[in-house]
């Protein structure tokens, strides 16, 4: 038997610095037009599956930065270098004090359930 304990939520982030040079995303869509930082992990896809209140989408983003470091992907994110897709728990600092700005805020990914 096994009973679902928790998730890691990922919401997509950019710096006020990012965002005053580049138009703010409207939509999942408009994220082909950004440079989006990826975290490579297990798989190098440049593909976001991301779900919202119009359901789930696949979104194929690109960008010059690919990393295997979380912590590497928000340095990367708050010295302005594009949009990044990072767990809540790793910004809300950064959230607070201005630092990152959540963007498309109704869209975020459900990267892993624990059971």
């Amino acid at each position: 038997m096994s009973r679902r304990i928790g998730s890691l939520d990922m919401q997509l982030y950019a710096s006020p610095h990012y965002l005053k040079i580049h138009e703010e995303p409207r939509g999942c869509a408009d994220l082909i037009k950004h440079e989006c930082i990826r975290f490579t992990g297990e798989e190098d896809s440049p593909k976001w599956h991301l779900k919202g209140p119009k359901g789930e989408h696949t979104i194929e983003v690109s960008g010059r930065i690919s990393l295997n470091n979380m912590l590497l992907v928000r340095e990367l994110a708050l010295a302005g270098q594009g949009i990044a897709l990072m767990p809540y728990y790793l910004c809300t600092e950064d959230v607070q004090t201005g630092r990152l700005i959540p963007i498309l805020k109704n869209w975020l990914l459900v990267l892993a359930q624990f059971i």
